[in-house]
Protein backbone atom coordinates (compact mmCIF):
# COMPACT_ATOMS: atom_id res chain seq x y z
CA UNK A 1 0.00 0.00 0.00
CA UNK A 2 0.88 3.46 -0.58
CA UNK A 3 1.91 5.74 2.09
CA UNK A 4 3.84 9.35 2.73
CA UNK A 5 6.83 9.11 4.24
CA UNK A 6 9.20 11.64 5.85
CA UNK A 7 11.81 13.75 3.99
CA UNK A 8 15.15 12.35 2.68
CA UNK A 9 17.75 15.02 4.32
CA UNK A 10 19.31 15.25 1.10
CA UNK A 11 20.02 19.28 -0.29
CA UNK A 12 22.22 20.45 -2.91
CA UNK A 13 23.40 23.45 -2.87
CA UNK A 14 24.36 24.74 -5.64
CA UNK A 15 23.19 22.30 -8.15
CA UNK A 16 25.27 24.24 -10.92
CA UNK A 17 27.57 27.05 -10.40
CA UNK A 18 25.75 29.27 -12.90
CA UNK A 19 22.47 28.94 -11.18
CA UNK A 20 22.56 28.75 -6.73
CA UNK A 21 19.75 26.22 -5.92
CA UNK A 22 18.63 24.02 -3.14
CA UNK A 23 17.12 20.39 -3.88
CA UNK A 24 15.42 17.61 -1.90
CA UNK A 25 14.52 14.33 -2.47
CA UNK A 26 11.27 13.54 -0.90
CA UNK A 27 9.88 9.95 -0.63
CA UNK A 28 6.03 10.59 -1.77
CA UNK A 29 5.26 6.86 -2.54
CA UNK A 30 6.44 3.37 -1.14
CA UNK A 31 4.87 0.14 -2.08
CA UNK A 32 5.29 -3.34 -1.31
CA UNK A 33 4.52 -6.70 -3.72
CA UNK A 34 2.81 -8.97 -3.37
CA UNK A 35 0.73 -7.01 -1.51
CA UNK A 36 -1.20 -9.98 0.82
CA UNK A 37 1.60 -11.86 1.27
CA UNK A 38 4.22 -10.06 3.62
CA UNK A 39 6.63 -12.69 4.23
CA UNK A 40 7.21 -13.03 0.42
CA UNK A 41 7.48 -8.98 -0.60
CA UNK A 42 10.27 -9.41 -3.10
CA UNK A 43 9.26 -5.82 -5.08
CA UNK A 44 9.38 -2.80 -3.61
CA UNK A 45 8.76 0.21 -5.77
CA UNK A 46 10.22 3.72 -4.29
CA UNK A 47 8.98 6.97 -6.01
CA UNK A 48 10.65 9.93 -5.05
CA UNK A 49 9.94 14.00 -5.61
CA UNK A 50 12.33 16.43 -6.69
CA UNK A 51 11.37 19.59 -4.47
CA UNK A 52 12.68 23.50 -5.00
CA UNK A 53 12.60 25.52 -1.76
CA UNK A 54 9.44 26.39 -2.15
CA UNK A 55 7.81 22.56 -1.77
CA UNK A 56 7.73 22.68 -5.63
CA UNK A 57 8.24 19.07 -7.64
CA UNK A 58 10.36 19.34 -10.59
CA UNK A 59 10.63 16.18 -11.13
CA UNK A 60 10.56 12.31 -10.01
CA UNK A 61 12.22 8.84 -9.82
CA UNK A 62 10.61 5.59 -9.31
CA UNK A 63 13.20 2.93 -8.00
CA UNK A 64 12.61 -0.78 -8.09
CA UNK A 65 13.90 -2.82 -5.12
CA UNK A 66 14.34 -6.32 -6.18
CA UNK A 67 14.76 -8.76 -3.04
CA UNK A 68 16.18 -11.92 -4.29
CA UNK A 69 16.15 -13.88 -1.40
CA UNK A 70 12.14 -13.53 -1.36
CA UNK A 71 11.70 -14.60 -4.48
CA UNK A 72 9.92 -17.93 -5.45
CA UNK A 73 10.64 -20.00 -7.94
CA UNK A 74 13.02 -19.50 -10.08
CA UNK A 75 14.15 -15.34 -10.29
CA UNK A 76 13.49 -14.76 -13.93
CA UNK A 77 10.13 -16.42 -13.89
CA UNK A 78 8.90 -14.94 -11.01
CA UNK A 79 10.51 -10.90 -12.08
CA UNK A 80 9.40 -11.26 -15.37
CA UNK A 81 5.40 -12.73 -14.56
CA UNK A 82 5.61 -9.11 -12.52
CA UNK A 83 6.87 -7.00 -15.61
CA UNK A 84 8.27 -7.05 -18.59
CA UNK A 85 11.06 -4.46 -18.82
CA UNK A 86 12.61 -6.20 -15.43
CA UNK A 87 12.18 -9.61 -17.59
CA UNK A 88 14.44 -8.03 -19.96
CA UNK A 89 16.75 -7.14 -17.44
CA UNK A 90 16.28 -10.17 -15.61
CA UNK A 91 17.87 -11.78 -18.97
CA UNK A 92 21.05 -10.80 -17.83
CA UNK A 93 21.43 -13.44 -14.31
CA UNK A 94 21.12 -16.86 -13.42
CA UNK A 95 17.45 -17.61 -14.34
CA UNK A 96 17.52 -19.66 -11.03
CA UNK A 97 18.93 -17.67 -8.94
CA UNK A 98 19.69 -14.71 -10.01
CA UNK A 99 23.02 -13.83 -10.31
CA UNK A 100 24.77 -11.67 -13.18
CA UNK A 101 25.86 -14.05 -15.75
CA UNK A 102 29.46 -14.96 -16.84
CA UNK A 103 28.82 -13.95 -19.89
CA UNK A 104 27.71 -10.53 -19.65
CA UNK A 105 30.62 -9.88 -17.18
CA UNK A 106 32.75 -11.22 -19.76
CA UNK A 107 31.59 -8.67 -22.54
CA UNK A 108 31.96 -4.95 -23.33
CA UNK A 109 34.22 -3.56 -21.41
CA UNK A 110 34.91 -6.32 -18.76
CA UNK A 111 34.35 -3.76 -15.91
CA UNK A 112 32.27 -5.85 -14.07
CA UNK A 113 34.02 -8.55 -12.47
CA UNK A 114 32.92 -11.53 -9.89
CA UNK A 115 33.11 -9.09 -7.07
CA UNK A 116 30.80 -7.43 -8.70
CA UNK A 117 28.86 -10.16 -9.13
CA UNK A 118 29.13 -11.31 -5.70
CA UNK A 119 27.79 -7.83 -4.20
CA UNK A 120 25.02 -7.24 -6.23
CA UNK A 121 23.56 -11.19 -5.23
CA UNK A 122 24.48 -10.20 -1.74
CA UNK A 123 22.18 -7.36 -1.66
CA UNK A 124 19.01 -6.14 -2.68
CA UNK A 125 18.93 -4.69 -6.73
CA UNK A 126 17.66 -1.51 -7.33
CA UNK A 127 16.83 -0.28 -11.05
CA UNK A 128 15.64 2.89 -11.68
CA UNK A 129 12.39 2.55 -13.60
CA UNK A 130 11.60 6.02 -14.34
CA UNK A 131 13.27 9.39 -14.37
CA UNK A 132 11.24 12.38 -15.64
CA UNK A 133 12.67 16.11 -15.10
CA UNK A 134 9.83 18.42 -15.90
CA UNK A 135 11.25 20.65 -19.30
CA UNK A 136 11.71 24.16 -17.90
CA UNK A 137 14.52 22.29 -15.04
CA UNK A 138 16.44 20.03 -18.27
CA UNK A 139 20.00 20.51 -18.41
CA UNK A 140 20.23 22.67 -15.03
CA UNK A 141 21.74 19.55 -13.45
CA UNK A 142 19.01 18.34 -11.88
CA UNK A 143 18.86 14.65 -12.86
CA UNK A 144 22.33 14.62 -12.26
CA UNK A 145 22.08 15.76 -8.88
CA UNK A 146 19.27 13.44 -7.82
CA UNK A 147 20.20 10.02 -8.98
CA UNK A 148 23.45 9.97 -7.51
CA UNK A 149 21.40 10.95 -4.24
CA UNK A 150 19.35 8.01 -4.34
CA UNK A 151 22.21 5.88 -2.66
CA UNK A 152 21.75 8.43 0.51
CA UNK A 153 18.21 8.12 1.34
CA UNK A 154 16.91 6.41 4.14
CA UNK A 155 15.39 3.73 2.60
CA UNK A 156 18.16 3.12 0.10
CA UNK A 157 20.80 3.54 2.51
CA UNK A 158 19.63 0.69 4.98
CA UNK A 159 19.75 -1.70 2.27
CA UNK A 160 23.41 -1.30 1.87
CA UNK A 161 23.05 -1.88 -2.07
CA UNK A 162 26.31 -0.59 -4.13
CA UNK A 163 24.91 -0.49 -7.54
CA UNK A 164 22.03 0.92 -9.15
CA UNK A 165 20.93 -0.01 -13.15
CA UNK A 166 18.50 1.59 -15.60
CA UNK A 167 17.28 0.81 -19.05
CA UNK A 168 17.89 4.78 -20.57
CA UNK A 169 15.11 4.35 -22.84
CA UNK A 170 12.51 6.94 -24.03
CA UNK A 171 9.42 7.23 -22.06
CA UNK A 172 6.61 6.08 -24.52
CA UNK A 173 3.69 7.17 -22.57
CA UNK A 174 5.36 10.66 -23.52
CA UNK A 175 5.31 10.14 -26.85
CA UNK A 176 2.72 10.36 -29.98
CA UNK A 177 0.07 7.47 -30.49
CA UNK A 178 1.13 6.23 -26.79
CA UNK A 179 -1.64 2.92 -25.82
CA UNK A 180 -3.03 2.83 -29.88
CA UNK A 181 -1.34 -0.94 -31.29
CA UNK A 182 -2.19 0.52 -34.80
CA UNK A 183 -0.32 3.73 -34.60
CA UNK A 184 2.87 4.05 -36.98
CA UNK A 185 5.19 7.00 -36.24
CA UNK A 186 6.32 8.93 -39.27
CA UNK A 187 9.70 9.34 -40.08
CA UNK A 188 10.34 12.64 -38.63
CA UNK A 189 8.89 11.53 -35.46
CA UNK A 190 11.42 8.09 -35.43
CA UNK A 191 14.46 10.22 -36.08
CA UNK A 192 13.15 12.84 -33.08
CA UNK A 193 12.63 9.42 -30.60
CA UNK A 194 16.45 8.19 -32.02
CA UNK A 195 18.04 11.04 -31.09
CA UNK A 196 16.19 11.57 -27.68
CA UNK A 197 17.17 8.53 -27.02
CA UNK A 198 20.65 9.10 -27.60
CA UNK A 199 20.44 12.29 -25.23
CA UNK A 200 19.43 9.75 -22.53
CA UNK A 201 22.36 7.91 -22.58
CA UNK A 202 24.70 10.56 -22.73
CA UNK A 203 23.07 12.07 -19.43
CA UNK A 204 23.46 8.82 -18.04
CA UNK A 205 27.30 8.66 -19.35
CA UNK A 206 27.81 11.56 -17.85
CA UNK A 207 26.99 10.97 -14.06
CA UNK A 208 28.61 7.24 -14.05
CA UNK A 209 26.75 4.78 -15.47
CA UNK A 210 28.09 2.32 -17.69
CA UNK A 211 26.72 -0.28 -20.04
CA UNK A 212 25.98 -4.13 -18.55
CA UNK A 213 28.44 -6.05 -20.93
CA UNK A 214 26.60 -5.44 -24.60
CA UNK A 215 23.12 -5.41 -23.14
CA UNK A 216 20.64 -2.21 -23.43
CA UNK A 217 21.15 -1.71 -19.71
CA UNK A 218 23.61 0.35 -17.70
CA UNK A 219 24.67 0.29 -14.22
CA UNK A 220 26.45 2.93 -11.56
CA UNK A 221 28.89 2.10 -8.72
CA UNK A 222 29.04 4.04 -5.84
CA UNK A 223 31.89 3.46 -5.44
CA UNK A 224 33.67 7.00 -7.53
CA UNK A 225 37.03 4.88 -7.79
CA UNK A 226 35.25 1.54 -9.06
CA UNK A 227 37.00 0.80 -12.82
CA UNK A 228 33.29 1.79 -14.22
CA UNK A 229 33.61 5.20 -13.23
CA UNK A 230 37.07 5.04 -14.90
CA UNK A 231 36.00 4.67 -18.57
CA UNK A 232 35.46 7.58 -20.19
CA UNK A 233 31.78 7.75 -21.89
CA UNK A 234 33.24 7.15 -25.50
CA UNK A 235 35.03 4.19 -24.21
CA UNK A 236 32.13 2.49 -23.10
CA UNK A 237 30.96 -0.44 -25.10
CA UNK A 238 28.27 -0.53 -27.42
CA UNK A 239 25.14 -2.25 -27.89
CA UNK A 240 24.86 -6.19 -29.58
CA UNK A 241 21.77 -8.24 -29.54
CA UNK A 242 22.14 -11.39 -27.68
CA UNK A 243 22.02 -14.62 -29.37
CA UNK A 244 20.21 -17.56 -27.11
CA UNK A 245 22.91 -20.46 -26.46
CA UNK A 246 19.71 -22.76 -26.02
CA UNK A 247 16.43 -23.39 -26.06
CA UNK A 248 15.85 -22.07 -22.28
CA UNK A 249 17.54 -18.73 -23.58
CA UNK A 250 15.30 -18.07 -26.82
CA UNK A 251 12.35 -19.11 -24.37
CA UNK A 252 13.02 -16.65 -21.96
CA UNK A 253 14.06 -14.09 -24.31
CA UNK A 254 10.63 -14.87 -25.99
CA UNK A 255 8.99 -14.42 -22.82
CA UNK A 256 10.84 -10.92 -22.09
CA UNK A 257 9.37 -8.96 -25.26
CA UNK A 258 6.06 -10.13 -25.41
Amino acid sequence: MSKLAQEAVITAQPVCESEPLSLRLKLVADEKWPEDEEESQWLRTLEYSILLPSNQSIGQIIVQVIDRSKTYGSFFDTVENRSGELGLFALLFNREKGRLRASVRKAGTKCWNRNDADIIYRYPMLYIEELVIEHEWRGKGVGSWAVPQLFETDEIKVLESCYISTWPVVLARFEPGYGNPFYRRTKEETEAWEEKELRIIKFYHKIGFRRLGNSMFFCLAKDGTHRSRQIAPEDDAGYIEAIPQNEQEATDMFLANH
